[in-house]
């Protein structure tokens, strides 16, 4: 771990970061402060606890809390890799700029870039994806477009980053890329707009939009994308709670003099509103 992260006075008034409470701001500078070269660590509100507030009474279930809520607003990614519960911290390489930084001890995300830069045996220097941006990469590709990953070993330094002690040691690291593959017209158009009014798509996003079309018509996701922006909530939880209660209350076309569609009628929608697509086309 390194000894210095970059925190931007910018935080301050982030849209995200104003909507926390106190103890939940404490353990959003601890996991920065916390992790690993790459923005990562184990996702264990008992150990994090241990390592914020050693000589605090906070329970693990209130850490714990705090995580969920930054999941929730996708400031971090919560996932499964090799048995392990993990943490990724999703703006990491938009935020800090070190000279030098180790290879994770954990596996990334999905659709994660690392970026690895150390001192190797004989003076050499070693780097993985360094002149790339790093993080997630795009998720709303063209149609049948993809990107190519590729694994790389490197020499990896025993101790500081920053090159101020030297050793053996061999570790290897992936370059995390998304197959693009075939998309739905549906699935790309949702995640170009989420892209688009919100921000990045993590992994979870991606996935929780993939599941949404399935359950819904395409433009309910898009104007509740557009909902959740009008009120500055700008995340995946606000957009599904939209769809929610459309879907069980029923919604009208935006002007109030439409008929609201609801429940069952979702699916009647949607069959109807890809026969107009067909036929349009022919």
């Amino acid at each position: 771990m390194a000894n210095k992260r970059m925190i931007s006075s910018t935080t301050w008034t982030d849209e995200k970061f104003i909507t926390l409470d106190d103890i939940t701001r404490l353990v959003w500078f601890g996991i920065i402060t916390n992790c690993d070269d790459q923005g990562r660590l184990q996702n264990n509100p008992l150990l994090i606890k241990a390592q914020l507030f050693p000589a605090d009474r906070k329970s693990a279930s209130l850490i714990k809390a705090s995580i969920d809520r930054l999941a929730d607003i996708e400031m971090i990614t919560k996932y499964e890799k090799d048995g392990k519960s993990l943490l990724q911290i999703n703006n990491w390489w938009t935020h800090q700029t070190p000279s030098w930084a180790s290879a994770s001890l954990y596996p990334a995300p999905d659709n994660w870039v690392d970026r690895v830069k150390v001192h190797a045996k004989g003076g050499a220097i070693q780097s993985l994806n360094w002149d790339q941006k790093g993080g997630y990469v795009a998720t709303t590709l063209e149609l049948h477009s993809s990107y190519v990953g590729v694994t790389q070993s490197i020499e990896k330094v025993n101790g500081d980053v920053n090159g101020e002690s030297k050793g053996d040691g061999k570790v290897e690291a992936a370059k995390i890329a998304a197959a693009g593959g075939e998309k739905s017209e549906a699935v790309a158009a949702v995640s170009k707009a989420y892209e688009s009014e919100i921000g990045i798509i993590t992994a979870g996003t991606s996935e929780r939009i993939k599941a949404a079309v399935e359950e819904y018509p395409a433009d309910w996701i898009t104007d509740a994308i557009s909902e959740a922006v009008k009120y500055n909530a700008r995340n995946w939880a606000y957009v599904s709670k939209v769809l929610a209660r459309w879907k069980a209350q029923g919604r009208t076309n935006g002007n109030g003099k439409s008929p609201a569609l609801a429940g069952a009628d979702v699916e009647k929608y949607r069959k109807l509103y890809e026969q107009y697509k067909q036929s349009d086309t022919n």
